[in-house]
């Protein structure tokens, strides 16, 4: 449409609300995708109400208003980035009202207000980030610059925005679906691959446009008969002249079998003075039946003609005056060119007369501002799945009030625990609850039933928890199992109708522990090569507990950590004195992991095994994660480097040697190199420094890999 050519947007984009963090920048990015203007909001999100924090959110505001005033955004686009977002977009909303109040000449012609709507940052970080063409384009301003512009044309050409994320394979990275882990890269890629040539050879692609914006040809590899191999060298061959000027021109430069191939997806728009402008080169109609919509032309304006000054005039005037040509009776058209020889044409006639009325017409779904649930989603990254009821989640103590401890969720959502909900004992009025939980303590706790209180705006959701400990017994997880799960195809596990399994007796004579006498569902009396033997077919992060080969005073916990990669965590209990007597067979207390005491096996899972497993998938979706061995992921280094000697490769993949760790591998010039990271329940150790992201991690290595 051709408002869409024409739309200016002012994205704004948060660095993060830390104290340390990078100030808001809004950016004016122009109708083709260039940056026209910036200005740094440092203190738009002030949420304090002294007067020095009033006085900081207003100048900042005011700020924003002369940007706007001086510039005429048709829309203000706000990266979703974080919960504390929705404070941004509350400003950018007061400031919009105040100028169409005090200001309306600052509003652009045809609206009476400039919408602010959010955006889902994922592709356009992704751009920034994993593509060197994000990078390269825009070197000069900074990381948050340029995701501000990738928001920006994220709503301006979202169909160009993915298919550049398909450079390096990076779009492998966005989740599509909550089951692709299940299928293996190359049919995940093969498979978006194929939406994507119909969606861009549906849509077309401008290459006017491409020629004169960079960005803008990401789409060209997926025209049906170029590819991406003869799409670089039609943009090699072009570049010299800067514009196109016919679709006949093209054919030069790509041969006429190519050509004909994919001529009909190449639209030409007009660019300067320029005569001999064939009005047909905008459309979707092939050059090969450029001879139907002349004569329609001619026809309906019953004028006559042979040249081919007379049949481009005649198009013209049929495109401006198209109801002449809505009078055609095409059916009798078609039934001519039939017994010309021509064959069946009616559809391809109606396909003409389509493009005559409106060439190259936009063929998906109008825009709509995201809804209140889609906001909700974008800006604290939740869903039914994440939040459901029965939900164990790990949150962190922000305040303890006199009658309920509250809660951050990892997402920003505030969480509440009543009094009676903090423990299995009756708290009376009397027990102070900073006692038992600190501020910035992080918490094993359950979202309880009816939980959920839904809000308009994100910052007022919130959660009611539980933390007590009958909230992770046996009984418990079944009954959460099997009243909540909404999982339709899972069947909770019936101890009733499991058979025990003989154990060989040459497994039995080589038994190197003490069978215990503890009964959780997580432990079994087995051996270090049976435990990994159940988990074989289990899914990763799955555990067995078992006796230690050191004797009775500890536990091993077996953690499928990959394929084929165990992790084992020795656990030693307290209250013993090891000796061989039925006491001590029995489980001791406290449990102790490195320096952490735990009350019993329940709380080992939901404070240790929880998070550990947590990172551990955190780290295995990571875009730039690698299945391989270490000599896969060399040779993939040194070939990535080969094709593009200027960028800095690396990857993070499962160290094989080393169970439990990650190995994280780069190669500067010619040698791969690699360093390790441990995984904790807290995050991942690199370099004697813990880091809650992959993300986190990569940033801080790119800033002090030497």
């Amino acid at each position: 449409a051709e408002w869409v050519r024409e739309v200016r947007v002012l994205a704004l984009m948060s660095g993060g609300f830390e104290r340390d963090a990078e100030p808001t920048v809004a950016v004016m990015v122009s109708p083709s995708g260039g940056v026209i203007d910036l200005v740094q909001l440092p203190n738009i999100a002030e949420r304090g109400r002294s007067a020095v924090a009033v006085a900081r959110r207003e100048a900042d505001q005011d700020r924003l208003r002369r940007f706007m005033e001086e510039h005429s955004p048709h829309v203000c686009v706000l990266g979703a980035t974080s919960l504390q977002c929705h404070y941004i977009k509350e400003a950018v909303l007061e400031t919009v009202f105040k100028i169409v109040e005090d200001n309306p000449r600052a509003v652009p012609d045809g609206l009476d207000h400039i919408q602010t709507v959010y955006a889902d940052p994922a592709v356009p970080s992704l751009w920034e980030s994993a593509c060197t063409s994000g990078a390269s384009e825009l070197k000069d301003y900074s990381k948050l610059v340029r995701q501000a512009v990738g928001v920006a044309r994220y709503l301006q050409d979202p169909l160009m925005m993915y298919a550049a994320t398909f450079e390096e394979r990076s779009v492998l990275s966005l989740a599509v679906h909550p089951l692709q882990m299940y299928l293996p890269e190359e049919e995940r890629l093969a498979a978006l691959e194929r939406v994507m040539v119909t969606a861009v050879n549906q849509v077309g692609v401008d290459l006017t446009a491409a020629m004169l914006n960079e960005w803008k040809q990401a789409t060209l590899p997926f025209v049906a008969g170029l590819g991406p191999r003869k799409a670089r060298a039609l943009v090699r061959s072009l570049g010299s002249a800067g514009h196109v000027e016919s679709r006949q021109t093209v054919e030069m430069d790509l041969g006429p079998v190519v050509h004909n191939n994919c001529i009909g997806f190449l639209l030409i728009q007009p660019f300067g003075h320029n005569e001999d402008y064939n009005p047909l080169d905008s459309t979707r109609i092939h050059p090969h039946s450029y001879g139907f919509p002349e004569q329609m032309a001619l026809d309906a304006l019953e004028l006559e003609g042979s040249s081919d000054d007379a049949k481009r005039l005649a198009v013209e005037r049929a495109m401006e005056q198209w109801h002449h040509v809505d009078e055609l009776d095409l059916e009798v058209y078609a039934a001519e060119l039939e017994k010309r020889g021509e064959g069946l044409k009616l559809q391809t006639l109606q396909d003409v007369k389509h493009e005559l009325r409106a060439p190259a017409e936009e063929v998906r779904r109008m825009y709509t501002e995201p809804t209140a649930q889609e906001q909700f989603a974008l800006v604290t990254h939740e869903s039914d799945a994440t939040l459901k009821e029965g939900k164990i989640l790990q949150v962190r103590v922000t305040t303890v009030q006199a009658r309920r401890v509250c809660v951050a969720l990892d997402s920003g959502l505030r969480g509440f625990i009543t009094r009676e909900d903090l423990s299995d004992r009756a708290l009376d009025d009397s027990f102070r609850l900073s006692s038992k939980v600190a501020q910035g303590m992080i918490i094993t706790a359950r979202v309880l039933q009816g939980g959920i209180h839904d809000s308009e705006t994100p910052d007022k959701y919130c959660v009611d928890l539980a933390c007590a400990g009958m909230q992770f017994k046996p009984d418990a997880y079944e009954f959460w199992e099997r009243w909540y799960n909404t999982d339709k195809y899972y069947v909770a596990p019936d101890p009733s109708r499991e058979e025990a399994r003989p154990v060989p007796k040459a497994t039995k004579a080589k038994k190197r522990f003490i069978a215990r006498n503890i009964k959780h569902p997580s432990f079994k009396n087995v051996d270090v090569l049976e435990a990994t033997r159940l988990l074989e077919a289990a899914d990763l992060g799955d555990i067995v507990m078992r006796p230690s080969s050191k004797g009775l005073m500890n536990l091993s916990l077996t953690l499928k950590f990959y394929h084929e990669v165990y992790m084992h965590i020795d656990i030693k209990e307290g209250g013993k004195d090891g000796k061989a007597s039925a006491n001590n067979l029995k489980l001791g207390k406290p449990l102790i992991i490195g320096e952490e005491e735990y009350e019993d096996l329940d709380e080992v899972l939901a404070r240790y095994v929880d998070p550990l497993v947590g990172h551990l998938k955190q780290m295995l979706r990571y875009r730039k994660f690698h299945k391989g061995r270490r000599q896969e992921v060399d040779d993939l280094l040194v070939e990535e480097k080969r094709r593009s000697p200027e960028t800095f490769s690396y990857r993070l993949s499962v160290s094989f040697e080393h169970p439990g760790m990650f190995m994280l591998s780069y190669i500067l010039s010619k040698t791969p190199k690699h360093e390790y990271i441990t995984l904790s329940q807290e995050g991942f150790v690199f370099r004697r420094k813990t880091f809650p992201t992959p993300d986190k991690l990569v940033d801080w290595f790119k800033k002090h890999f030497q």
